[in-house]
């Protein structure tokens, strides 16, 4: 309505060079100088990308838009290498470009969806690897029969038979959130180790090998770990190596991870599913090997008895019929509808209803509130934080600086172009003049280098070798409170001090632009 009662119509018809012509009337002629002066200019700087065209380019969309997703659009790949080579390159010699990588079979299309060969020849050996792994390995849980526990439900019992009946190389325990997957896999583990073989198990990120500990898989850790250290892939020889969280597990991952295990003899276990969260790197690695290998798969798909068992309904039916489902919760009263403009502060009165009710144990309840975009995360939190304020539960209010992350893919951190003074590189991995861990400011850009200093005050270079080593960040502002609820987003160890990305704490108080965690 805004649109059609503040807006002239449009015209139905006008030729290209009416457009321009209104479009410079609109400039003036001041306009007009600066506009032709600035194009001037940009044809005396002559290409920046060398004298190989669009190339250079295509490559880098190539690097770029292929870390994260193993199929892409074709318009995605000319969109990136347009940004890279921006006023440089036109339409038609990229199409030119594109066209003989797909001649040369660097890339390959099908309709408007491209792929690199490299990704499709990963996916076929992971493929390849699991089918002839059927049928060549010993008994998962050995000869001895396991009597297995009764505080299990019957297809979680089976699933657990099943499973230590597995002669294969891999099999995967497949289930929903609160289908009892964890509980699972504790006796799948007890009956491999009752059968005389020990059990390794790892997860993606450090928070879900943090939980796999807690459940009592001691010596748990991260699959890169594994990936990276031989001598912890010595020590599976022979072992069952279970994987928690396997759908978040990349291609590249996931190649490495059953070339590891056939050069060790040791038998896989995956537990996770497809719907859950999927991996950042490019592939969704379980969900190829589930639908084009051999694959053995056991599901489980019982939700566990919920407080109220009117919930528990509901949530099975939003897995088979998510219409019926949503209706079925509104009846219950589960789903309240609101004003767009009211949202946010209803929100709030919700959070503070529910988080001062206390669970089925007597215990606080812990809240947790989803949003669909960054933008209404922010609306709601301040609502809340607006809230928890009036009622005197936060404390002083101090801003600090936070390292906001940029997400930039290789390609993007190798292009030089694209840094800017005050840009924050944190490692993660040691090089000859930064440590791990360590995080520096960059100064400046010195051709094909950067220039960044060190909290000692200490300068160096930097080279797009480095690239690999580091996350690139920008500083923010965050007011900070006693009584707030901080996601950390990186691991770190210290002494005295652990921290892991993804976990939540409680602000004790802020005190000198220091943070103050309760004690653990």
């Amino acid at each position: 309505m805004l649109v059609r009662e503040t807006r002239s119509d449009k015209l139905q018809e006008i030729s290209t060079a009416e457009v321009q012509a209104q479009q410079w009337e609109r400039l003036g002629l001041a306009g007009r100088g600066q506009l032709e002066t600035l194009a001037h200019k940009a044809q005396q700087r002559g290409p920046i990308v060398g004298q190989e065209g669009a190339a250079p380019s295509l490559r880098y969309a190539r690097e770029h838009v292929f870390e994260r997703v193993s199929v892409a659009q074709d318009h995605e790949l000319k969109r990136g290498a347009l940004q890279h080579g921006r006023g440089q390159i036109d339409l038609g010699e990229l199409k030119a470009a594109a066209l003989r990588d797909e001649h040369a079979g660097t890339v390959l299309k099908v309709g408007k969806e491209v792929a690199t060969k490299e990704s499709l020849e990963r996916e076929r050996a992971m493929v390849r690897s699991i089918n002839e792994g059927q049928g060549r390995y010993g008994r998962l849980g050995d000869s001895q029969e396991l009597t297995v526990s009764d505080r299990l439900r019957p297809e979680q019992k089976e699933a657990v038979q099943v499973i230590l009946d597995s002669r294969d190389l891999a099999v995967n325990l497949r289930g929903a959130a609160g289908t009892g997957k964890t509980a699972t896999l504790q006796e799948i583990r007890r009956g491999i180790t009752e059968g005389g073989r020990s059990v390794l198990a790892v997860a993606p990120t450090r928070s879900a090998v943090e939980e796999l500990e807690k459940v009592g898989f001691t010596g748990a850790m991260t699959l890169e770990r594994l990936l990276q250290d031989r001598q912890a892939q010595a020590r599976l020889r022979h072992r069952v190596l279970i994987v928690d969280e396997a759908g978040m597990v990349s291609s590249r991952q996931m190649s490495q991870l059953l070339q590891v295990a056939r050069q060790q003899g040791a038998q896989l276990v995956f537990s996770g599913g497809t719907r859950q969260i999927q991996s950042v790197e490019a592939g969704d690695a379980l969900r190829v090997l589930g639908r084009e290998s051999r694959l053995r798969s056991v599901s489980l798909c019982q939700v566990q008895p919920q407080t109220l068992a009117e919930y528990r309904g509901a949530v099975e039916e939003l897995r088979g019929d998510p219409a019926r489902g949503f209706a079925r919760s509104e009846r219950m009263g589960a789903v309240r509808e609101v004003d767009w403009a009211e949202r946010a502060g209803q929100v709030s009165l919700a959070y503070r209803e529910a988080a001062g009710q206390t669970n089925a144990h007597g215990q606080a309840r812990s809240v947790l509130v989803v949003a669909p975009t960054h933008g209404e995360i922010r609306r709601l939190t301040n609502a809340i934080r607006a809230d928890r304020e009036r009622a005197g539960e936060l404390g002083v209010s101090q801003q600090l600086t936070r390292h906001a992350p940029l997400h930039w893919t290789e390609a993007q951190k190798k292009d030089i172009r694209k840094y800017q003074p005050g840009h924050v590189l944190e490692f993660h991995k040691a090089t000859k003049d930064v440590g791990k861990n360590e995080a520096v400011e960059v100064v400046g850009v010195e051709g094909d280098k950067l220039r960044v200093q060190k909290g000692s005050g200490e300068q160096v270079t930097l080279t797009r070798r480095q690239a690999q080593a580091y996350s690139v960040f920008e500083k923010q502002e965050i007011a900070v409170r006693g009584g707030d609820r901080l996601l950390l987003e990186a691991n770190h160890r210290e002494s005295g001090f652990r921290a892991t990305n993804g976990e939540l704490v409680t602000v004790a108080g802020v005190d000198g632009g220091r943070i103050e965690l309760p004690s653990q």
